[in-house]
């Protein structure tokens, strides 16, 4: 009897899961500049991504997972945080305990 993995559905599945990699320092403090220039709007045009697939020599898949990840990771926490103490959200926040109480 051989002993075969099996995946969710029940095919069979090659436990082989892609190696992580890891970027050269360079690239992610490429990265990291054009995020932190474009903090607002973390979004780069056709453009911006092929100048930065060329200059990070990374493909438009590796790029596009990069930012995603780093807007998740990054960017909504920093907005959240920025909200939760900006001054109009902490008056918005007291206007609404007043009216409460």
């Amino acid at each position: 009897s051989t002993t075969n993995s099996k995946g969710p559905l029940g095919a069979k599945s090659p436990c082989k899961k892609k190696k992580r990699v890891l970027f050269p320092r360079v690239t992610t403090m490429i990265l990291k500049q054009w995020f932190e220039e474009h903090v607002t709007n973390p979004y780069p045009t056709d453009a911006e991504k092929r100048r930065l697939c060329t200059q990070c020599n990374l493909s438009p898949k590796q790029l596009k997972t990069w930012l995603i990840n780093h807007r998740m990771r990054s960017w909504k926490p920093m907005l959240a945080k920025a909200l939760a103490t900006s001054p109009a959200a902490a008056s918005a926040t007291a206007t609404t305990t007043t009216t409460l109480m």
